[in-house]
């Protein structure tokens, strides 16, 4: 994990520091020579080359770090839904895959009304998920703290 960060932070100052001592090799070029060597239709598709280059490289290098981090997130999830008794964790559940949202009606139709009634309240009053008319059923959906959590 460091090694990508030092690396990643030395393609940036590299490129930096690139681009500073070719704008420095012009500048004494048009001061001494009254001309520059190297012209400039040659020098910003150059510039522009290497900064997505370096920018495609970065990302590349970052967006192993970014996988890792949500995988690492989905694991604490899992972990945390095995603790639950199994009502409540096929309820969590059915409301990750839906985003956060599900009607009691489609909850009914896995656990059985009873069940699924008994398994939101207790949900409900541990105050992880909150319930809203909608209809003739409920909507079902995650506190605001734990939609953040759970699905961002």
């Amino acid at each position: 994990m460091l090694k990508k960060i030092v690396l990643t932070t030395s393609l940036i100052a590299g490129f930096f520091l690139s681009v500073t001592l070719i704008a420095l090799y012009v500048q004494y070029s048009l001061n001494v020579y009254g001309y520059c060597p190297i012209p400039a239709s040659i020098l910003i598709p150059l510039f522009a080359s290497l900064g997505v280059f370096v920018g495609t490289l970065v990302y590349y290098i970052m967006l192993g770090r970014i996988e890792e981090s949500k995988e690492k997130r989905i694991q604490a999830v899992k972990s945390l839904l095995e603790i639950l008794p199994f009502e409540e964790r096929e309820v969590l559940t059915k409301l990750i895959e839906n985003k956060g949202n599900i009607t009691q009606a489609k909850i009914s139709k896995e656990l059985g009304k009873v069940k699924a009634f008994r398994t939101i309240e207790s949900l409900r009053k541990k105050g992880i998920i909150e319930k809203v008319q909608h209809g003739k059923t409920n909507l079902i959906k995650f506190k605001e703290k734990y939609f953040k959590i759970l699905l961002e």
